[in-house]
């Protein structure tokens, strides 16, 4: 039998699974986080998190040091260092390491060209054309942009809260919704916590929800950063696809990420802004999880061909396995 492997590798987990040419998956492994190998210990980490990964899958699927005929990782923050550690514990006839925006990419398009829109806790619209060539844009972090993410949610909605406690904005839902998250009687007392450095990123990330449930209920403050939101990540996916010259072109955009679980408050200014100028694009969900989409992509670099069949056994097998 011929043995393929796929990887995703991202900030709190790295899922591995292994699987045949007709995309039955015969294994599944999770490790820990496997980004920022640059970090004091990255490295080790990376280690740690291939070598757990792949040790669950190849157990799970009963094998003995397996060779797979192509293995591919789509691993956050993806570097040439990441590729020569890999290559010391695969053992793999070609092992192929990019980017997790490809993935998503490949989880929306299967394997074809389009674009996709990244927005979770943070934000990043990436592209591929025909040819095979590529374009970001954003993913500068929480910092220096991630507009439409959940943090720059989250943050505006904050910002909201202020001028609404000081009496330089409108009254909005947000603020009980916000309380109620940190769970704290008053804005003082949640300034205190977040200055203190009490509070994380990924927590005031979570806070999206404040924002994103009071748009639901038609707050309007809520509903103009969300529309804000949906432009701003509009607009870097119009970037990547004029920098690739498919704005003409009947493209597939995906969405990718919790943010847009919140629906048309966000996905509605998204489509309007983006279809002023592309008319055709046709957005979608995926349609396979990350670690399917990286064995999807483990087969087409061998040559093996995308079939509807082929991406059913990967969507069924997962699911199988309580992943959908």
């Amino acid at each position: 039998m011929r043995y393929y492997l796929g990887i995703d590798g991202g900030q709190t987990k790295t899922v591995a699974v292994i699987g045949d040419e007709k995309g039955n998956i015969l294994g599944w492994g999770k490790g820990g986080p496997s980004n920022h190998i640059r970090e004091k210990g990255g490295k080790k980490r990376f280690r740690e998190a291939i070598v757990g990964s792949l040790g669950g899958a190849i157990k799970e699927a009963g094998l003995k040091e397996p060779i797979f005929i192509s293995a591919y990782l789509g691993i956050s923050g993806a570097c040439e260092e990441m590729l020569k550690i890999a290559r010391r514990i695969i053992k793999a006839k070609e092992i192929y390491l990019e980017g997790d925006a490809l993935l998503a990419l490949a989880s929306c398009t299967l394997g074809r060209e389009g674009a996709v829109i990244i927005a979770g806790g943070g934000s990043v619209a990436f592209a591929m054309n025909k040819k095979g060539e590529t374009a970001s844009a954003g993913g500068w972090g929480y910092f220096l942009g991630d507009e439409g993410s959940a943090f720059w949610l989250a943050k505006e909605g904050l910002n909201a809260c202020t001028k609404a406690v000081d009496g330089r904005g409108r009254e909005t839902l947000i603020l009980p919704y916000i309380l109620s998250y940190f769970g704290v009687n008053d804005l003082h007392s949640l300034h205190r916590l977040i200055y203190s450095g009490q509070v994380s990123r990924p927590q005031i990330a979570g806070a999206a929800q404040a924002v994103l449930k009071s748009a639901q209920e038609g707050d309007e403050i809520a509903l103009d950063i969300c529309r804000r939101g949906g432009e701003e990540l509009a607009i870097a996916c119009l970037s990547v696809l004029r920098k690739l010259k498919m704005e003409e072109e009947e493209v597939i955009v995906g969405l990718f990420g919790g943010v847009f679980s919140a629906g048309d408050v966000i996905i509605r200014p998204l489509r309007e802004r983006l279809q002023q100028d592309i008319p055709k694009a046709k957005l979608t969900f995926p349609l396979l999880p990350p670690e399917g989409a990286a064995l999807l992509l483990a087969i087409q670099k061998s040559g093996g061909k995308i079939t509807p069949d082929l991406v059913d056994n990967i969507r069924k097998s997962l699911y199988e396995r309580g992943r959908d």
